[in-house]
């Protein structure tokens, strides 16, 4: 089911492709900086990215993860939407991803549950739940971890948005790692929004504060409609 749904802002780091409820022929633009801080030669990572909706509810991504200006990995997620309950207050769905890194050879797979609830006009929640399992090719060399983000959501008006997300993961290879991300997302109309936000990021056993934003252009060439009882700000 696509469309009707409640309107929930995106996380940034780890995104959607589209949102759940997306309708044939929405289109995104977008890219993700990130700078790690406390290196002492400061590198950015960045991700530039397309997202097209090529039916309803269902939405698929190309991304080029890069650092600096060396292209690390080749992306593609697709998501679908499975539907709207509660009153047009909760959406659920399911995202799969798949990433292979040029240097190590190495292949990521991730599938994702979905689900989303706005809890009145200001507040809603978003969270991701999921495994990830790795293959480097060299090594011969399999890897599997949890991953859970949890992003409360706080609209303070049409056009600004306070969220905090979490992006939660533990695997037997790579243990616990984490990423706190206080993040302002400001929208501009309905087309362009820019996120930005600062966090600390938690892994190998080590703290490091990391600086992140995103630049987004979209165009809906088709309205969706106006959810029934849960008015929204976006």
């Amino acid at each position: 089911m696509a469309g009707g749904g409640p309107e929930i802002p995106e996380p940034m780091v780890f995104d959607l492709v589209r949102g759940l409820g997306a309708l044939k022929g929405e289109i995104e633009v977008n890219a993700l900086g990130q700078i790690q801080l406390q290196k002492q030669e400061l590198g950015m990572g960045w991700a530039p990215e397309i997202e097209y909706a090529v039916a309803d509810g269902f939405a698929i991504e190309l991304e080029l993860p890069i650092v600096n200006t060396t292209i690390k990995a080749l992306k593609f997620a697709a998501q679908g939407t499975f539907g709207v309950a509660a009153e047009g207050r909760f959406i659920h769905g399911l995202q799969g991803i798949l990433e292979y890194f040029l240097a190590d050879a190495e292949l990521e797979i991730a599938a994702l549950y979905l689900l989303g609830y706005r809890v009145n006009s200001v507040f809603s929640v978003f969270c991701m739940i999921g495994v990830e399992g790795s293959y480097i090719f060299s090594k011969q060399t399999p890897t599997v971890k949890g991953i859970l983000n949890p992003t409360l959501f706080f609209e303070i008006t049409q056009h600004l948005a306070f969220g905090l997300e979490t992006n939660l993961a533990y695997g037997s290879h790579d243990g616990f790692s984490a990423l706190i991300m206080p993040q302002l997302q400001f929208r501009f109309g309905s087309i362009v929004a820019i996120q930005i936000g600062v966090g600390a990021q938690y892994e190998h056993e080590k703290f490091s504060p990391v600086l992140a934003f995103r630049v987004v252009a979209q165009e809906r060439l088709v309205e969706r409609p106006a959810p029934t009882s849960i008015p929204s700000k976006r």
